[in-house]
This record gives C-alpha cells, structure tokens and sequence, in this order.
C-alpha cells in the first residue's frame, strides 16, 4: 500500500512539472516519458553497479568541494580501505541525510586530489529499496553507485569482491543511533552465517550536521507524519546547521571476521564492543575546521 501511494505522489509531482513545462501538451509528454521510462524497470541489470557513473564518482570538483564544505576526514587507522577482502562496511548512526557515508564510500576521490585505485575495490552504497521505485530519484542513485539493500543484491557484490556500505539502522535510526531498540542485527546474522567480514564505521557528527525542524506549523507536523508512516523519512523538514558546522569525520574501526569458536551472541557481542571503542576514540579528538 505505501509503495503504491508513493509511485501516485511521485506521477502527480511529475504531472504538475510537465504541465508546468509542456502546457496543453503535458498529458501527451507524460505519456511518452512514462513510455520511455517505464521498461527501466525491468532491467535486471540495474542492481549489479553497470549503471553508476564514474565520472560522476571521481569527479575532483563535485568531491573536493562536498568535502572542502563539511570539513571532512577519514581515519583509518587499521588500513581498512586497502583490503582485497569484500566487505560490509556497517555505518553508524543514519544521519537526515547521510552525507559520511556518500563522502567516504560514494566518493572514489581522496583528499589529496587523486583518484581511489587499487587495491581499493570498488564500494556499492546500499540504499532502501523503496528509493528505486522513484523515478528520477532512483537514476541519482543509480548513477553514484547504489544499490538496493535487499539480500539478493547484497551476495550477488559480496561473492564478486566487491564492499557494500550500509546504515543497519536504517531511517527509523535518525537522531536515535545505538539505542536498544533501534540496533539491528540482520546483518551481523548474514555476515555470520555466511562467513563475511563486517568493519564497524561511526560517522562522527552525522546527527549535528542536518536536524529535523520541530516547527509549530500544523502543516510541516502534518506532512513530516505522513511522510514517517508512509517510508519512516521526516521529509521535508530538515535542514543544515547550526553554522558553522560540525565537521564530519568517518572513522573506519577493524575488519570483523568470525572465529572457530564463535557463537552469533559473542560475535555480535565483540562487534558491539568495538563499536563503542571505535565512537568513544572518534569522540574524544577535537575536530576543528
């Protein structure tokens, strides 16, 4: 039901614009865009990357200047980004709009104005699926190396070498990161039935960099509740601040493998436990611009 809602808002949206844009011959270009469009979805080759857009990824003036902005920076201490080894890569917590995760793994351009090459393998972000229904939104995505985080895809990247970055929290974890009923071990499950290596990342700041408007409007309360029951998302009230800002730091903790002896409760259990080294460490530093 909500999927459905979502297509008809996104088809009114488009609607209004070729209207706006096509006058007495919107309809018509409707129609022919949604002809045009429509067999996009059906291409089975969407989810395996071949659609990103490299120059998009490595472009220095996109990247440089996103990154110049939030005063961003990587740690990586455990040389975690130069394994041959696939990997997820688990981002902690889901920002408003993650914007660590699309400078550290979207991004294949570095601080120093190169480009990422090997023995970096190529990072997929993985985005909710509910985002590759949106027409448009989802040829962005596409285009910046995403795909849907749904099992099926992930395994298909994982058995090809390639590394997957993910929120395990999803959006229900915005501004509510870690807390006991927001953790989500799906992904510690698959990585340890199936024998994948899992790196704990803090993206430190993600929370301070964009908030949610707590506005007295009834109509900005009324739109961001329907926007949460329909894809749990507080659209459209958000916005950056305070400035200056926070500087964002994306701090990648030590691959997690699982042992001979492990059990699923003390794999997660040290998987937790780095986890809040790894954002107690991050916290600690004075990051300024």
């Amino acid at each position: 039901m909500e999927l459905g809602i979502l297509l008809v808002l996104a088809y009114v949206i488009l609607a209004q614009l070729f209207l706006a844009v096509f006058g007495d011959y919107s309809f018509k270009a409707l129609l022919f865009f949604t002809w045009l469009y429509l067999p996009t979805y059906f291409d089975s080759k969407s989810n395996n990357g071949s659609r990103q857009w490299k120059a998009l990824r490595e472009s220095e003036f996109v990247w440089s200047r996103l990154k110049s902005l939030f005063g961003h920076v990587i740690i990586d201490e455990h040389n975690t980004l130069a394994s041959t080894k696939a990997a997820i890569y688990a981002c902690h917590p889901h920002g408003v709009i993650s914007l660590s995760v699309g400078l550290t793994f979207i991004s294949q351009h570095t601080e120093d104005g190169k480009n990422i090459t090997t023995p970096r393998p190529l990072i997929y972000g993985g985005a909710f699926k509910w985002i590759f229904y949106i027409p448009l939104l989802r040829d962005v995505f596409y285009a910046l190396g995403c795909v849907s985080v749904d099992w099926v895809t992930l395994n298909h990247h994982l058995n090809k070498g390639h590394n997957i970055a993910l929120i395990p929290e999803g959006v229900r974890g915005i501004g509510k990161s870690l807390t006991p009923n927001v953790k989500d071990e799906r992904f510690l499950r698959r990585a340890f039935d199936h024998q994948i290596t899992v790196v704990p990342v803090y993206c430190h700041n993600e929370d301070s960099v964009c908030k949610i408007w707590e506005g007295e409007w009834f109509w900005i309360t009324w739109i961001r509740r329907f926007f949460m029951w329909l894809v749990s998302y507080p659209f459209p009230s958000f916005f950056f601040g305070p400035w200056p800002r926070a500087r964002l730091v994306t701090c990648i903790g030590e691959p997690h493998y699982r042992l001979s002896n492990d059990t699923f409760a003390s794999f997660c259990e040290r998987y937790w436990e780095s986890l809040q080294k790894l954002i107690s460490t991050c916290s600690q530093a004075k990051w300024t611009f």
